[in-house]
């Protein structure tokens, strides 16, 4: 029939309008949150020597004992900060970047969480159907050096209304 023809002209119509991109960073409003970064310790490059440093991989026990490390195969510090650059983060091609483009860094191995976050899925934004969107940035919400929130223990749920034991006083007799 005629109209069917019509319909399915209609829906591979939507289809292709429906095939969106996600929003790119470069449009993106960012909500200035305070960040995971120890207060007083940034820039890096106060303190760090790329000369005077020493790249290997070990137990830090002068400065950043409090930083403990369980970020996947990211075990040491320069797997995402810039040795040479202390006041930039690296990605995975060498490329150096600003810690304010880290969900860059982040984008690198969890790609999944990227999109969703682009899309509005995963993390959190604010704003209207009708006005501007500001997202939060990974750090907002994750530690960068452990991100995996830490276990919880369920509680158990209220009671139901039969088993609630009443008083006299809670009836109003």
């Amino acid at each position: 029939p005629p109209m069917a023809k019509q319909g399915e002209k209609e829906k591979k119509k939507f289809l292709s309008a429906s095939s969106l991109s996600p929003p790119s960073l470069e449009s993106i409003s960012f909500l200035d949150v305070p960040s995971f970064r120890t207060p007083g310790i940034f820039p890096c490059s106060d303190c760090h020597d790329p000369e005077e440093d020493n790249p290997k991989p070990r137990v830090l026990k002068e400065e950043h004992q409090e930083i403990q490390l369980k970020h996947g195969q990211n075990m040491w510090c320069f797997h995402c900060h810039s040795f040479q650059e202390r006041d930039k983060l690296k990605l995975a091609s060498g490329e150096k970047i600003e810690f304010e483009k880290q969900e860059l860094l982040c984008a690198q191995c969890h790609g999944k969480q990227f999109q969703d976050w682009l899309w509005g899925v995963h993390g959190k934004r604010r704003g209207q159907w009708t006005s501007p969107k500001v997202y939060y940035r990974c750090q907002y919400c994750h530690d960068p050096h452990q991100p995996q929130f830490p276990k919880i223990t369920a509680k158990s749920p209220p009671p139901r209304p039969e088993e609630i034991q009443w008083r006299k006083d809670d009836k109003g007799k």
